[in-house]
């Protein structure tokens, strides 16, 4: 008998989620055109700020950015500059800058809510979970019936497990695989002799937001799987769903999606008894509102990559940032398979595996 089971993929679009949900304070639907000068703000940083605004309510961070950081050095008390500054740089994916941003942003002005939740996010997208926690906390703690509130409780959930986790699983770090994480779940992956596996992508016109070029993306994210195993794992793109194969569809429903605050997820039926997969599902959400930053294309590669990571068999995460398969969405994506990703696949494939070995 088999059974569905969804795979343990919490964290990468999680992110997406924290960025494209929570990261709308300042957008056009809280955001005014223009703000008068706060104290000891003269009217130079005021204009940049302004300017910067309008084109951060038309979503166009790239050239946003720089007037808020403009702002920012004519006056570097503008608590609100920023924070502004901040949130560019997280929704153009440089986490890390954003930090300091942000942070210095909630260090003149503690009132600027919504900066906790920007730091959370961006602290989650470089790795620092326990700090990202932390700042949802800090602002569940002060804000218990704020804005971001439920999305925060949700996020903390999240994280939680994925702290829990780690604890449980011994460390891939400093390691050159991660299998023991990614079989923590429970092993599984495909029967060899079954190989190519059938993939059909169904079609993604009349999907909201879907573009002609996201269907080469994720078959280049299935070509980077098979190279990385080794010659392990082949596949075989077909013209109709396959009831033994990975059947995978655009989507712009999230409700469509087991955790409707992810970007994608990868679902598989896994034999009970040896954990051979029978078949498995993709779906990828096209209407993911960090898209329309410039980078519509890299973070689906990511959310690609990791999905179908999960549907060859890697039920669970890596802890490190830099591979594909990391919990959470890394700053920036990662376009390629680590050579971590690389040595697990291979090593979850490999002849000393007695898993889908008929």
């Amino acid at each position: 008998m088999s059974k569905f089971n969804a795979l343990s993929n919490i964290g990468t679009f999680a992110l997406v989620c924290l960025i494209s949900l929570f990261l709308t304070t300042f957008s056009p639907a809280h955001c005014e055109d223009s703000i008068d000068a706060p104290p000891g703000v003269g009217s130079e940083a005021i204009a940049s700020f302004n300017q910067g605004i309008g084109l951060s309510n038309a979503k166009n961070y790239s050239e946003a950015m720089p007037k808020f950081q403009e702002a920012c050095r004519q006056a570097p008390g503008f608590a609100e500059a920023h924070a502004m500054y901040g949130l560019c740089l997280l929704k153009l994916l440089r986490a890390k800058e954003s930090i300091d941003e942000s942070a210095k942003a909630y260090a003149i002005d503690p009132k600027l809510d919504f900066v906790l939740v920007n730091l959370g996010s961006a602290n989650q997208m470089i790795g620092h979970i326990e700090e990202a926690e932390m700042y949802l906390q800090k602002y569940l703690d002060l804000y218990p019936k704020g804005e971001f509130a439920g999305k925060a409780t949700s996020m903390i959930a999240t994280l939680q497990k994925e702290i829990k986790l780690r604890k449980i699983v011994e460390s891939s770090k400093g390691k050159d695989n991660y299998l023991s994480e990614a079989t923590a779940p429970g092993k599984a992956c495909w029967d060899q002799l079954r190989m190519p596996i059938p993939v059909f992508i169904q079609s993604g016109d009349g999907v909201k937001g879907y573009q002609a070029e996201y269907l080469g993306i994720l078959k280049d994210a299935f070509n980077q799987w098979c190279t990385g195993s080794g010659g392990r794992i082949k596949i075989s793109f077909v013209d109709k769903a396959d009831p033994l194969g990975i059947n995978c569809s655009f989507i712009d429903n999230p409700s469509e999606l087991v955790n409707p605050m992810e970007g994608g997820q990868a679902l598989i039926s896994i034999r009970d008894a040896d954990g051979v997969i029978q078949k498995g599902q993709i779906k990828l959400l096209t209407t993911n509102s960090s898209f329309g930053t410039g980078h519509e294309k890299e973070v689906l590669l990511n959310i690609c990559l990791h999905e179908v990571g999960h549907a060859l068999g890697i039920r669970g995460h890596s802890s490190q940032a830099g591979d594909v398969m990391f919990g959470f969405m890394s700053s920036p994506p990662n376009l390629t398979l680590s050579d971590r990703d690389e040595k697990t696949i291979q090593q979850l494939y490999s002849s000393d595996q007695e898993i889908g070995r008929q």
